[in-house]
């Protein structure tokens, strides 16, 4: 068994870019193989996945959870990160002479890393948590989501979980 190979590869209006290195390790590869060799491809993010995780999986439905509503509901879910969105990082369009409110886009490291913040910032306001450094560390949500998460049956053990870490205190 081999150990697979993360070859970097640029796909541009329908053609594949790599440099000759990795297309060396390519034919390689094919011709080590005999036959056909499996490839998978993933979508490069202007940010880190296990903050985005973070946020979506463990912020939000804090804040919804904290809120007294469903936070297994993938409809208010998405409306709460709408929500949030127009409120932390608004922008104004004038469309039919009315001025819409909508949310900034938050991909990008810097953008999600400030929404993230902002969303801290208002559980610590509205619910009375205080974060801690760890609250930010997107490897220890990646723990709880491995390790406990697939076993509860109720969001307050994320809470339990989150105070035990130190990641929220109640003052």
């Amino acid at each position: 068994m081999k150990i697979p190979m993360k070859i970097p590869i640029v796909l541009h209006d329908g053609k594949i870019k790599m440099s000759e290195f990795h297309k060396g390790k390519v034919r390689t590869a094919l011709r080590d193989a005999g036959g056909p060799i499996r490839a998978e491809i993933h979508t490069l993010l202007p940010e880190s996945r296990k903050m985005r995780a973070y946020v979506m999986g463990g912020l939000i439905p804090l804040a919804i959870y904290l809120d007294g509503h469903d936070h297994t509901d993938t409809e208010i879910c998405e409306w709460y990160f709408e929500h949030f969105k127009r409120e932390f990082t608004p922008h104004a369009i004038k469309i039919d002479g009315k001025i819409q409110v909508f949310g900034k886009s938050s991909k990008g490291s810097n953008a999600l890393k400030l929404f993230a913040e902002k969303l801290q910032e208002h559980l610590a306001e509205q619910h009375g948590i205080e974060y801690s450094s760890k609250a930010v560390s997107p490897d220890e949500y990646r723990r709880f989501k491995d390790e406990i998460y697939p076993y509860q049956l109720e969001y307050a053990d994320f809470i339990s979980y989150a105070e035990a870490m130190k990641w929220i205190r109640k003052p």
